[in-house]
């Protein structure tokens, strides 16, 4: 955890210039952008949002909770946690369309939510023990919104490095997430092809086209965002 917290701390000055920029120039870009969407669209389809609570866990510099309340959804009350203190203060400083609690993660502080998102966190720490964490931090019919990168994608397998000992096989973590919630919707994300980036502007939409073609495929994308729901006791 504390290479991930290193590592976060230092990225902390250009993380949303790098991975979210106007118009995707990479496969990267790409990714971040369009994954940024699917969890906007999931949050619009969640009824009655200006009387619920949010909480990002794995906030970053705040760049997806500005992207959430630019869309005008609005909540009771929005928070932030992280454990790069670093990226804390860049969030902190940011300007939103809604007050903002940002902190440095501490479990003992964190509150039951209505809902809670939570991105490109999970293959970075044991997600057994997140799931059973989020489970109990949740309201009753709280809404859980997290993405999953797995062994199995076309990235993983192009790009064979030392993350891969952070990745699952798919089945692994969806069992155990289906001891705590149950499944509104699935969305892969992230269909890499190698050499594809390589067509200018062209790219972007070629990686649409191939993201919408082969979404019988899910396994070979790079996450799955899950939108679930709380499981009744």
């Amino acid at each position: 955890m504390k290479k991930n917290t290193d590592f976060y701390n230092k990225e902390s000055i250009v993380y949303s210039q790098k991975r979210y920029p106007k118009l995707a120039n990479s496969f990267t870009t790409f990714f971040f952008k369009k994954r940024l969407a699917i969890v906007i669209d999931y949050l619009c389809d969640i009824p009655k949002k200006e009387d619920l609570s949010f909480l990002e866990i794995g906030c970053a510099d705040g760049v997806v909770i500005k992207n959430v309340l630019e869309q005008n959804l609005l909540f009771k009350r929005v928070s932030g946690v992280d454990v790069s203190p670093k990226m804390i203060e860049v969030a902190n400083k940011g300007e939103y369309k809604q007050n903002v609690f940002f902190s440095v993660r501490d479990d003992k502080k964190i509150t039951t939510e209505d809902i809670i998102v939570e991105v490109g966190v999970l293959n970075l720490i044991d997600y057994k023990k997140e799931f059973s964490f989020v489970y109990e931090h949740l309201n009753p019919n709280g809404y859980y919104i997290c993405t999953v990168s797995s062994k199995e994608s076309l990235l993983n397998f192009f790009k064979r490095t030392k993350q891969l000992l952070h990745l699952n096989w798919r089945c692994d973590y969806e069992r155990e997430m289906k001891k705590y919630f149950e499944t509104i919707k699935i969305s892969p994300v992230g269909l890499f092809i190698p050499f594809l980036w390589k067509f200018g502007k062209l790219s972007l939409y070629l990686q649409l086209f191939f993201d919408k073609v082969f979404r019988f495929l899910p396994s070979f994308y790079h996450e799955r965002v899950y939108f679930l729901k709380k499981k009744s006791v």
